[in-house]
């Protein structure tokens, strides 16, 4: 049987969108009736409400008739009164309750808005560009290695600071300028550039770049040796291809 995080999984991006009898209905299903029933009687009618309630049970404690016939299902009563919420009952809303705090916790993390500090330093001095503010390593540290999206944004963000004509661009950022330049089109490749400013190197640029490292392009020039070369030492047999007209 599937447990209750893997069943909720799926449908834990539009659950905060539930309220009332939609929210109700969606506790009955996945985690029990009883405890929807607890949930309902308080008007605990969605996620943040849900989220803000230190003791879901504590209203238990009161002795009323309105709650007596939900109290004998969801707790033990004892003689005088006293009770215990039935542990089954207890571990589903409690388990229902964390598994939606790190849904919500992991979404705050993974956010990509500023924090408070940077904000205000922004808002004390318009204008200014925010490139030294924003750490695109620090994002990262659980990575062993940067990805080319960290160098890339990196990238841009240096060259931010920097007139166009001095613009310095990261090797794996001229490798991949240089592929996106073969298979777009010199066209698609100017379009992208002009409307990145510092994320690509020009047409001049990139044509120094690629006859540095020995790739000059001419049209119906098939350089097999080379390919097999190159194929070779990254152990690779796949190779794509582009023909355009």
């Amino acid at each position: 049987m599937a447990s209750m995080e893997e069943e909720l999984l799926p449908i834990l991006d539009t659950v905060s969108s539930y309220s009332g009898v939609a929210f109700y209905k969606l506790v009955k299903d996945y985690v029990g009736i009883v405890e929807s029933e607890v949930l309902e009687i308080q008007c605990i009618k969605n996620i943040r409400i849900l989220l803000r309630i230190p003791d879901v049970f504590s209203f238990f404690q009161m002795n009323s008739k309105d709650t007596f016939s939900l109290k004998k299902r969801a707790c033990i009563i004892d003689d005088d009164m006293s009770y215990v919420v039935r542990a089954g009952i207890r571990s589903n809303i409690e388990q229902f309750i964390e598994l939606l705090k790190q849904f919500e916790e992991s979404k705050s993390t993974n956010s990509n808005f500023p924090s408070q500090t940077t904000t205000s330093i922004v808002i004390k001095q318009p204008g200014q560009c925010i490139c030294h503010q924003v750490n695109i390593n620090k994002e990262n540290e659980g990575f062993q290695s940067k990805s080319f999206v960290n160098i890339f944004i990196r990238n841009i963000l240096n060259n931010l600071e920097m007139p166009s004509n001095n613009y310095h661009f990261d090797p794996m950022v001229s490798k991949f300028a240089s592929a996106l330049s073969i298979v777009s089109g010199h066209n698609a490749y100017e379009f992208i550039r002009l409307n990145l400013p510092g994320a690509l190197p020009s047409i001049t640029t990139l044509r120094n770049y690629n006859q540095s490292i020995s790739l000059p392009l001419r049209e119906c020039e098939f350089r097999f040796d080379s390919l097999k070369t190159y194929l070779d030492s990254i152990d690779s047999s796949y190779v794509f291809m582009v023909c355009s007209s």
